[in-house]
């Protein structure tokens, strides 16, 4: 409010006073004289004359509502109209097939590194031995390379 009135001041110093009156009139009623848009439901067209069911009208019926929707639901394009993909499993990929997304499962996977079978597993450098070496205990796989000397074979340190 402190802005309009600075203005306003401002016209009256460098302005005659219809330019201020014009000024007012644009402040007061230009929100009155903007247009608001009407929200369409799904399926409404914008021709009045344009049925629902005219496939001239280019309406698609909705792809969801909201007892398909869930999380991770994919919305994606054919050719001719918008489908929905529902969420997959834990652990399932997005591949295609026959042009279109779908959810399988991961076949060939690592389940098992040096016998151990852990989710998440480490790889850590160690320096015990005589020879390379590599030793698996727990979820951590140690590749030992000792320092190489007369009885040992390993980095030349």
């Amino acid at each position: 409010m402190r802005k309009i009135v600075n203005i306003i001041i401002q016209q009256i110093k460098l302005y005659s006073l219809p330019t201020l009156v014009v000024s007012i009139s644009f402040i007061v009623f230009f929100p009155l004289l903007m247009a608001y848009a009407k929200i369409y439901a799904p399926g409404e067209t914008l021709t009045p004359s344009c049925g629902p069911t005219d496939p001239n009208c280019g309406v698609i019926a909705p792809v969801y509502t909201t007892s398909t929707l869930s999380n991770g639901a994919l919305l994606f394009a054919s050719s001719s109209s918008w489908l929905l993909l529902p969420a997959g499993t834990d652990g399932q990929v997005l591949k295609m097939s026959g042009g279109f997304p779908t959810w399988a499962n991961v076949a060939g996977s690592i389940t098992s590194i040096n016998g151990l079978t852990s989710s998440t597993q480490t790889f850590a450098v160690g320096k015990s031995g005589t020879d390379f070496s590599i030793s698996s205990s727990g979820n951590v796989h140690t590749f030992n390379i000792p320092d190489a000397s007369a009885s040992a074979r390993g980095f030349v340190s």
